[in-house]
């Protein structure tokens, strides 16, 4: 089966580098579980509301605006039936890609 993103899941990539865009785009297609994207570019309020909440370690998070004014990480949350959810462990996927190597793909298992 194959599976595409949801109008809300282009939504949250809005502001997310082109290179880290293509890359969750071409991951739904490969992917035997669906998911979606709950959170692209943060504005540092809401890095700090997670910071603050213990939600995020760090406040020099890749979702924040990098040099070149776009975002270089992505969270997902899969979807299995009809069963949404969201876990507290973190699986972070560091790309092996020089072109991408600054980027983070963190996506939640269950």
């Amino acid at each position: 089966m194959t599976f595409r993103l949801s109008q809300r899941s282009f939504q949250k990539l809005v502001g997310v580098n082109e290179q880290l865009q293509d890359t969750v785009k071409k991951a739904i297609e490969l992917t035997k579980i669906d998911f979606g994207v709950i959170y692209g570019v943060r504005t540092f309020d809401e890095q700090k509301k997670l910071y603050d909440a213990g939600r995020s370690q760090t406040m020099n998070s890749k979702h924040l605006l990098q040099d070149d004014e776009t975002g270089h990480a992505v969270e997902a949350e899969g979807l299995m039936g009809n069963y949404l959810g969201k876990f507290e462990t973190v699986d972070y996927i560091e790309h092996k890609d020089e072109e991408l190597q600054d980027f983070e793909f963190q996506s939640y298992f269950f």
